[in-house]
């Protein structure tokens, strides 16, 4: 991405990549195509290969909100003109992804995509509104699915079922705690064999906390900021186009960061959110290597 495709050419087909998302998102919906995994509609089996589409819909989206606002930058503080418009539009795609009850990745995206068009200038009385609506629909959402009712038992109550509905952040936490200030030494975790789930995946940080211990998680934290700052430098010198983009694409991992590594220690409910450029999951991994790849183009022709 970095060294065959230019930032002109992200700009101009950032609508049609808004509609690849968009039908992405509604064959996840085909019977025949679509696979089911502990009761939710996210993926799409094609046989040599299954992704799921609101992973690549993080990044389509805030691409096409990039080029979207830009093209709106003289009546960005218009209601009418731009805000409505764009929560009609960006609220299609989202209303999709919460309806395959994937109510994280709603909530990021959500934060993301209302950050950008704050960023680019929007009054800040608009998004109060919207933000009522989200936090609306979340709460719904939650009391709607049986799963997330019981995330939010486990937030408030850690002991409650330690061998059921709270164990993955209760094995965790052991994790965590066992591996002290120095860790136990890199691959020698004993958690992640057979005790704690998704330990290549979600709750990778449990593994990093108990291999490299308290040293080595604030490190990984350390360099999450040094990517954010690194971020901040370049969307500085960059035009309307490039900053708007390397603004979302900073939030949407600053804020993966944050619930990833807050459901692994208790600070929010757990989710199946992944640790960027760290956890194992394709669909999430290839996304975020194509924002960095953007961000890196955007850089590169400075």
């Amino acid at each position: 991405i970095d060294r065959f495709f230019s930032i002109k050419f992200f700009k101009k087909t950032a609508l049609i990549s808004f509609f690849i998302v968009f039908l992405l998102l509604l064959s996840v919906f085909i019977p025949w195509i679509n696979f089911t995994y502990g009761g939710a509609n996210r993926w799409i089996d094609l046989g040599f290969i299954t992704f799921q589409p609101s992973e690549l819909a993080k990044i389509g989206l805030i691409l096409f909100s990039a080029a979207w606002l830009t093209t709106r930058k003289k009546d960005i503080k218009s209601l009418f003109k731009t805000f409505i418009p764009y929560l009609i539009i960006i609220g299609i795609p989202l209303v999709l992804i919460l309806l395959q009850k994937d109510i994280s990745t709603f909530f990021i995206t959500s934060i993301t995509l209302f950050a950008m068009i704050f960023l680019a200038g929007t009054k800040i009385k608009y998004l109060s509104g919207v933000g009522i609506i989200i936090t609306i629909l979340v709460v719904i959402a939650i009391f709607v699915f049986p799963t997330r009712i019981d995330r939010v038992r486990v937030f408030l109550d850690k002991e409650i079922d330690p061998q059921g509905i709270s164990y993955q952040v209760n094995q965790s936490l052991i994790a965590i705690g066992s591996g002290g200030i120095t860790g136990r030494g890199l691959g020698m975790s004993n958690q992640k064999f057979s005790f704690l789930p998704e330990p290549s995946g979600d709750s990778i940080f449990a593994v990093i906390g108990e291999e490299l211990g308290f040293i080595g998680s604030l490190f990984v934290m350390f360099v999450y900021l040094i990517l954010f700052v690194e971020g901040i430098i370049i969307a500085k010198k960059a035009n309307d186009f490039s900053q708007l983009f390397i603004y979302g694409f900073i939030t949407l991992v600053i804020i993966q960061v944050f619930i990833n590594i807050g459901s692994v220690t208790g600070l929010v409910p757990f989710t199946g959110v992944t640790l960027p450029f760290v956890s194992y999951g394709g669909t999430s991994l290839v996304a975020l290597l194509i924002g960095a790849g953007i961000v890196a183009r955007i850089a590169r022709e400075q």
